[in-house]
């Protein structure tokens, strides 16, 4: 936590505190297409997050190598994912 921002810290970084309301953030009609990548080492509570993110019909699911730092981790993976969303 050396590095970690004071928001991050201590638990003021989400706007919201319930996934419900989470979700229903995603529900609103007129969003565009939604991508979430998802690392196959995320830890098991963020995994879960983005999993019921992903259960939501206008979300479009990736699996890739990596946790919550992928694009540090993997970069090729993360832009081969996002190339491909963009260009379906």
């Amino acid at each position: 936590a050396r590095f970690a921002t004071a928001a991050f810290v201590t638990g003021e970084l989400d706007l919201v505190r319930e996934q419900e309301d989470f979700l229903a953030l995603f529900a609103k009609p007129g969003l565009p297409p939604i991508l979430a990548l998802i690392g196959s080492a995320t830890p098991r509570k963020s995994r879960a997050e983005m999993e019921a993110l992903a259960a939501l019909p206008q979300v479009q699911a990736e699996r890739i190598p990596g946790s919550l730092a992928a694009h540090e981790e993997y970069p090729e993976a993360v832009a081969a994912a996002v190339r491909k969303f963009m260009t379906a």
